[in-house]
């Protein structure tokens, strides 16, 4: 088979590519981001300050908003990586979908601290397998089961690079925020009562936005990764009717 007419994988062009999409879509994403973020305070303050019913009001609705915001955030990329016109309602997913995403997200994680359990390496190889299943699970509309055993399908094969480019990505994270918490170390420190603790509020805040920054920057990472396999097993397809 002719391997090199096939899409082809690219640490560098993925990044570059995900920074350029990040940069054009950054105003929705911050505006989603803020949204969701006020979301969690709010649902936060019920579980602390309304009694025992808030507090189990806000443990149940918690885990659902970050799944929302996850399905939302995973529609809108899909689309933005597509070159398909995007607008804020494309982070809100299906009603429906919301439902059936939480039982994939349960069988996700059972099958991650099992692993994990058992021994470190399957659950890191459970996690790389299956680390493109929520977009699987909004572009293709399958039920649980079938997310994962797509997931772990399409990453056949390119597991290994998968978990490189998480660990590149992770790694330049980490490089990227250790000379600033370093930086704000030292100026806090340097500083005494009320300017100490202005200092601290903004090496706080500034901490955040860089770490608000740096996920925007690698948002779009895993769809271009799973639109580029999609690609990849479209034109095998294509490939193996000519052969054959």
């Amino acid at each position: 088979m002719p391997e090199a007419t096939l899409p082809s994988f690219s640490y560098v062009d993925i990044a570059k590519r995900s920074l350029k999409l990040s940069l054009a879509h950054i105003y929705p994403m911050m505006g989603a981001s803020i949204l969701f973020f006020v979301g969690h305070a709010a649902l936060g303050w019920v579980g602390t300050e309304a009694g025992f019913f808030g507090a189990w009001l806000s443990a149940l609705m918690l885990p659902i908003l970050s799944l929302c915001g996850m399905l939302g955030f995973a529609q809108f990329c899909l689309r933005a990586v597509r070159a398909e016109s995007t607008t804020m309602a494309d982070f809100i997913p299906p009603t429906n979908r919301i439902i059936w995403a939480i039982p994939t997200a349960i069988i996700y994680y059972i099958g991650l601290i099992l692993g994990t359990l058992a021994l470190i390496v399957p659950g890191i190889v459970l996690v790389v397998g299956t680390s493109i299943w929520v977009y699987i699970f909004v572009d293709r509309n399958t039920g649980p089961v079938d997310t994962l055993k797509q997931a772990w399908a399409l990453t056949d094969g390119h597991k290994l690079w998968i978990f490189w480019g998480m660990c590149a990505s992770i790694g330049c994270l980490i490089a990227g925020f250790i000379p600033l918490v370093l930086l704000l170390g030292l100026i806090t420190a340097s500083a005494s009562g009320l300017q100490s603790a202005i200092l601290g509020s903004v090496a706080i805040l500034l901490t955040y936005l860089a770490v608000a920054l740096a996920n925007f920057a690698f948002q779009f990472v895993m769809p271009i990764v799973y639109e580029t396999l999609v690609r990849q097993q479209e034109a095998k397809a294509e490939l193996d009717k000519v052969v054959y």
